[in-house]
């Protein structure tokens, strides 16, 4: 009987110790769960407003110009590429309803990265021929990776929603469509092609300008309307170049040329490695030989050509 008791005593603690564990691992999975979900609802969240600055950038192609569409679409893939980041860092529970859910939204979040890589690469196709067939491959085959997003999103929805788990959500998952359903016809490839022909800003335009020229020692006063300036063994000369175009420009040369009217000339260079649309930049001569009870013209000129020369040169003249 005492055997009997000990044997029945032994089976009852390992039965409570049995149960005790199930229900640590079951309170664990639950909570592995509702950490997962909130993630998840954090990417479908960011997902969600990219694609209403997708379908806003579509929708104003027309009015926009290339400078403010590329940096835009350079905003969307990289906050795109974040999300993919942030959804596999995530632990996915179990085998189950949520792990295949999990397989959906990962498809989803890649896809739409890779469509919105795509459209940005056809974008700047299009913008220089809006007619162009591999310009117009490369939109199609990104619209395409979009609604491969959307359609991995949808099953993604579905498969949650009929997860045990999804009781555990504050909220349910946002809807999320870079190709919305009800104006599918606005964002196809000929839609999209067709706005970008609309689309003067879009184009490409080439035009490096000087915008400013600054002398120093700076002039201290004026003879007959010239400027006059200190002799100096170091006059330097400042010469601001403004990218007013649409596109980056690459080796800029700036070309100085002096001359005195004794007859006396100097020439100098210099170049600038690259120049982004909208940028200045800052080229500096130094040492420019000076004589005193001279009277010098300074010519400033950019080589090459571009769309808009009347910036590309620029003179002063001045009195030492």
């Amino acid at each position: 009987r005492r055997r009997r008791r000990a044997l029945v005593t032994v089976v009852l603690v390992a039965v409570i110790v049995i149960v005790a564990i199930a229900v640590t691992l079951a309170r664990s999975d639950r909570q592995a769960s509702r950490e997962y979900l909130d993630g998840a609802f954090d990417v479908a969240a960011g997902e969600e407003g990219l694609a209403e600055e997708f379908a806003d950038l579509v929708d104003r192609l027309r009015e926009l110009d290339r400078t403010v569409v590329t940096d835009r679409l350079d905003v969307l893939v990289a906050d795109a590429g974040v999300l993919v980041e942030e959804l596999g860092r995530l632990e996915v529970p179990g085998q189950g309803d949520l792990f295949r859910a999990d397989s959906f939204l990962t498809i989803a979040t890649a896809s739409w990265r890779d469509g919105l890589t795509g459209f940005r690469q056809a974008i700047l196709t299009l913008s220089n021929d809006p007619l162009d067939e591999t310009g117009r491959a490369q939109l199609e085959a990104a619209l395409n990776d979009l609604s491969v997003g959307d359609a991995a999103y949808e099953e993604f929805q579905s498969t949650v929603r009929v997860a045990p788990e999804a009781d555990a959500l504050a909220a349910p998952f946002p809807g999320v469509e870079f190709i919305p359903t009800t104006r599918i016809e606005d964002f196809t490839t000929e839609a999209i092609g067709k706005a970008m022909l609309q689309a003067p800003g879009l184009g490409v335009v080439v035009n490096v300008g000087i915008a400013d020229i600054k002398l120093e020692p700076g002039p201290t006063g004026e003879r007959n309307g010239i400027p006059v300036v200190p002799v100096s063994d170091a006059l330097v000369a400042e010469v601001t170049i403004a990218n007013r175009g649409t596109v980056p420009v690459d080796t800029i040369v700036v070309h100085l040329t002096m001359v005195s009217n004794e007859g006396e000339s100097y020439a100098e260079s210099r170049s600038v490695e690259r120049l982004e649309p909208g940028d200045l930049t800052t080229v500096t001569f130094t040492d420019l030989p000076v004589q005193g009870g001279r009277l010098y013209e300074i010519v400033f000129a950019l080589g090459g050509t571009d769309d808009d020369p009347t910036e590309d040169r620029k003179s002063t003249r001045l009195n030492s």
